[in-house]
């Protein structure tokens, strides 16, 4: 999630969420057409992180820092938690800039 009008954008709710739905419809397509990889392959090159970044994860009372790592085919995002494992995270708040 993010604030569109600090990023300098000035746009009707309507119109991001038809826009918004617009392009979830055509990458459910491929989804369907092909499989996750191709999500995973596109998500992976726009996204801000890279591999080894340190992300905080919190799942209920739990936050712990781990290292970002990729996006599985499956979808669940792959981190090194702290006792150097990865971990397959399909359900999770991530923030880029909680202090620990």
């Amino acid at each position: 999630a993010t604030n569109l009008a600090r990023q300098g954008l000035d746009i009707a709710p309507e119109q991001a969420l038809e826009a918004y739905l617009t392009l979830l419809q055509r990458w459910w397509m491929r989804w369907r057409r092909y499989d996750f990889s191709v999500i995973a392959t596109a998500w992976s090159a726009r996204t801000l992180h890279q591999p080894g970044d340190v992300l905080q994860l919190c799942q209920g009372e739990i936050r712990e820092p781990v290292a970002y790592r990729r996006l599985s085919d499956e979808g669940a995002l792959v981190v090194e938690g702290p006792d150097r494992l990865d971990k397959h995270i399909v359900s999770a708040e991530v923030f880029t800039d909680l202090p620990l």
